[in-house]
C-alpha cells in the first residue's frame, strides 16, 4: 500500500495547495489520519488515474493560471480596441461638428497668407524704393544693393514668422491634444 504526502501529490500531478484542499474538501481526494494518501484507496486511485491518463476531471492550477491570463490579456486587448474605437469616434464627431481641423490642411493656408502679404509688401517696396532713387538720382548698382538688402530684410522676417507659426501651431496642438485627452472640454 503506497502512501504519499501532500507535497508529493502536489509535485507530481503539478496542483497548488489550495487545490488540494478543494480536492479534499469535494471528495476528490481522501487523507487518512496522518495526512498522507493512499494510492489504492478508490477514491485516490479514480483521481490519480484520471490525472495519469491525462485526462483531469478538474482542471490542473497550471491550466487554471493559463486559461485565466489568456482571458486577461483577452479583455485588456478588447479594452485597447474599445478605447482606440470610442477616440476614432469621438474625433469625427469633433470633426464633423467643426471643432477639430487637420493640421497638415491649416499649413498651407499659413503659408498661403504669408506669400501673399509678403509679395503685397515686396510690390509696394519696390514702388517706393525706384521712387525714391529717382528723386535721388541713385544709380543701377545703388538701387540693386537697397533691393538686395529689402528683399534680405523681407526673406528673414518671413522666415522667422514661418518658424515661429509652426512652432506655435504645434503648441496648440499640444495643449489641444493634451486638455482633450484628460477629458477636459475645450
Amino acid at each position: 500500500m503506497a502512501k504519499i504526502t501532500k507535497e508529493q501529490l502536489k509535485k507530481r500531478f503539478d496542483i497548488d495547495s489550495a487545490y488540494v484542499r478543494v480536492y479534499i474538501k469535494r471528495g476528490h481526494l481522501v487523507q487518512d489520519e496522518n495526512g498522507l494518501f493512499d494510492e489504492e484507496h478508490p477514491v485516490n486511485a479514480k483521481f490519480i488515474s484520471k490525472r495519469e491518463e491525462g485526462l483531469p476531471k478538474v482542471a490542473t492550477d497550471k491550466v487554471l493560471k493559463d486559461k485565466f491570463k489568456l482571458e486577461e490579456e483577452k479583455l485588456a486587448a478588447d479594452v485597447d480596441r474599445i478605447k482606440s474605437v470610442t477616440e476614432l469616434n469621438n474625433l469625427k464627431l469633433a470633426k464633423l461638428h467643426g471643432e477639430v481641423v487637420p493640421y497638415d490642411l491649416v499649413i498651407p493656408i499659413f503659408i498661403m497668407f504669408t506669400k501673399s502679404i509678403m509679395t503685397a509688401f515686396m510690390n509696394e517696396d519696390e514702388d517706393r524704393l525706384l521712387e525714391i532713387s529717382h528723386k535721388a538720382g541713385l544709380t543701377k548698382d545703388e538701387v540693386a544693393k537697397l533691393r538686395k538688402r529689402s528683399s534680405d530684410i523681407v526673406n528673414a522676417a518671413v522666415e522667422s514668422g514661418v518658424k515661429e507659426g509652426k512652432k506655435q501651431a504645434r503648441k496648440i496642438v499640444q495643449e489641444f491634444s493634451e486638455t482633450r485627452g484628460r477629458g477636459e472640454s475645450k
